[in-house]
């Protein structure tokens, strides 16, 4: 059998062993006062004239008079102080850093996240935040916490054990819809699919899933989603079976499917378009966060606003700030501002503003499957109106330097959100 020789790049050449070289005694340090005089900072050679002061981070100058004050744009990070440089890469459309510590335009050129003149009041959603863009820490702050997830998870396994023992041995329960794909928000109903058995009549198993719950104590309605009917029901009632669920409230909605079923093609498909955009899909909580806090909220619904935003990323993905987060948020409220609802339809296939047959005053959304999602005529200038009010203060922010969502994220929902984990953690 012939030898096979081991790839080249498998094998380091040996070297001469050389004995080690003795350290060089470092270069003397020259210690200044900081600038408020309220601690010592350390000054690096001439070499490095600047240097962040290491008591209260302020920049200081050697005592050379003749340099010039220099801040090196990767000390000063995304979270604080200045950009100077222009990034390079950037100008080359190839920038595909998350944080970069470079200002990609002239924009960016300014201070853009500072801890001196916003309190954590101000931005309740950086609370105990480090290191990420505030787009990234108001979605965090948007999402459940671990608890909210498992007991998402624990309802799940309830309803199988439900419908298991007293409805269809072989049916699985499956969870769809935005808990599918990790895009919920602290209070996003938990959308459940029951798959397997036949109904002897449409609503069969709806009807004997409402009755089993309603003998241990549950009380449920049962709704229709176009001409597909659904269990629907709080999830705190099930501390008739155990107290834990108490301390619980989000909705569970049950369908029934005993054929193919299109809300779990619809996740796969979904997981599948997300997977394009890893960094950008933190806008949708954010979107959501900010349309929720509106005076001028418009009933558009979270799945198809999750729609909106997967073809308004399609559309811009080739921009060279399509890694700004910042950027993305602020330019999808001046894209729908400006969108034109009558005469184009907003869908995740090959086009994403494809032209409607006939102009019409509808907003027509177009989701995934082919499912459209329709708001009322009489919506398309109040959604307009708030798109353009959200985009306006968005700008008015990034320009005066102030934090990106002050004055968008309203009390009552930040309250509403305290209030769901202050729940879920006694």
């Amino acid at each position: 059998m012939p030898s096979m020789a081991a790839p080249a790049y498998g094998f380091l050449p040996e070297m001469p062993w050389q004995p080690a070289r003795p350290l060089e005694e470092p270069a003397p340090i020259e210690e200044v006062p900081c600038s408020d005089g309220r601690c010592e900072a350390v000054v690096a050679p001439a070499q490095q004239p600047v240097e962040t002061c290491l008591a209260c981070e302020e920049l200081v100058k050697a005592k050379d008079p003749t340099v010039m004050e220099v801040v090196d744009p990767i000390v000063q990070t995304t979270r604080g102080r200045r950009k100077t440089k222009l990034c390079k890469l950037w100008q080359e459309n190839r920038c595909r850093r998350r944080r970069c510590p470079f200002a990609h335009g002239e924009a960016e050129l300014r201070i853009l996240i500072t801890d001196d003149d916003k309190s954590e009041e101000d931005k309740p959603w950086m609370h105990g935040v480090r290191d990420c863009s505030e787009v990234e820490a108001l979605g965090s702050f948007m999402a459940p916490n671990n608890l909210q997830r498992s007991q998402r998870m624990a309802m799940r396994d309830l309803i199988q054990h439900f419908v298991m023992e007293n409805i269809e041995r072989e049916a699985t329960t499956k969870v769809t819809g935005q808990c599918a794909v990790n895009l919920d928000a602290f209070d996003t109903d938990l959308d459940l699919v029951v798959e397997g058995g036949v109904d002897a009549y449409p609503g069969e198993y709806q009807t004997r899933l409402a009755t089993v719950l309603s003998t241990v104590g549950v009380m449920t309605c049962i709704h229709m989603r176009g001409d597909q009917p659904f269990v629907t029901f709080d999830s705190c009632q099930m501390a008739v079976v155990n107290g834990r669920w108490a301390s619980s409230y989000f909705k569970v909605n049950i369908t029934f499917r005993s054929g193919s079923c299109p809300e779990r093609k619809e996740v796969s498909v979904m997981q599948m378009a997300l997977n394009k955009y890893k960094t950008q899909r933190a806008i949708v909580p954010v979107i959501i966060a900010l349309l929720r806090s509106s005076s001028n909220a418009c009933a558009i619904p979270e799945k198809a606003l999750l729609i909106m935003s997967l073809a308004f990323l399609e559309h811009s993905r080739t921009h060279p700030s399509f890694y700004n987060l910042q950027w993305v948020v602020t330019e999808f409220f001046r894209f729908y501002s400006n969108f034109d609802f009558r005469k184009h339809e907003v869908c995740v296939q090959d086009t994403p503003f494809p032209l409607k047959e006939a102009e019409s005053d509808e907003v027509i959304i177009r989701g995934f499957m082919d499912r459209v999602i329709m708001a009322p005529g009489h919506e398309v200038a109040k959604c307009k109106k708030t798109f353009t009010v959200i985009y306006n203060k968005l700008a008015q922010n990034s320009a005066s330097d102030k934090c990106l969502f002050h004055g968008l994220v309203s009390d009552e929902l930040v309250n509403q959100r305290n209030y769901f984990l202050g729940e879920f953690q006694e």
